[in-house]
């Protein structure tokens, strides 16, 4: 791969084709690629721009700040999800991952008593990792703090 097949213009096309040449649901991809585009053109950079020299954060930062005024944050929020997910998988495909498109469905283990709800949660926890986490509806303070105790005790 050159270097030019990392860039925004070749990121765009992939967006623009994505629901053609991946095996996820239709819906999905077309989200995603409609996430791409909107970040790309709202921040409008350069075309030979090589993305794996984008920092992230800072580019899905400025984008939720040049929208702040115009889109919820529910909305900015998928945006940069989907523009996160997508750029992964441009990248693992031009890198020949040969699954750069598998479907990752996050897996929630745990239990509830009877008759208490509980809800999935996404959190990105890197630029490149998404986890799932389900909490009950009615979570409180107490145990929010135990639950940063027990992950703060996993840190490396």
């Amino acid at each position: 791969m050159s270097d030019s097949d990392y860039s925004v213009a070749h990121l765009r096309a992939f967006a623009n084709e994505l629901p053609r040449i991946s095996r996820l649901p239709l819906r999905t991809t077309t989200n995603m690629g409609v996430s791409i585009r909107a970040v790309l053109n709202r921040l409008q950079l350069p075309v030979d721009l090589d993305v794996r020299t984008i920092d992230c954060d800072d580019l899905l930062a400025q984008f939720a700040s040049a929208e702040a005024g115009r889109l919820t944050t529910n909305s900015r929020q998928t945006y940069k999800s989907g523009f996160r997910r997508g750029l992964d998988m441009f990248l693992r495909l031009q890198a020949d991952d040969s699954d750069w498109d598998a479907p990752t469905r996050p897996t929630t283990h745990g239990t509830s008593a009877p008759g208490v709800p509980l809800v999935g949660h996404m959190f990105p926890l890197r630029a490149d990792i998404t986890i799932r986490v389900a909490l009950p509806t009615n979570l409180t303070a107490a145990e929010a703090d135990r639950l940063t105790g027990f992950i703060k005790a996993l840190v490396v």
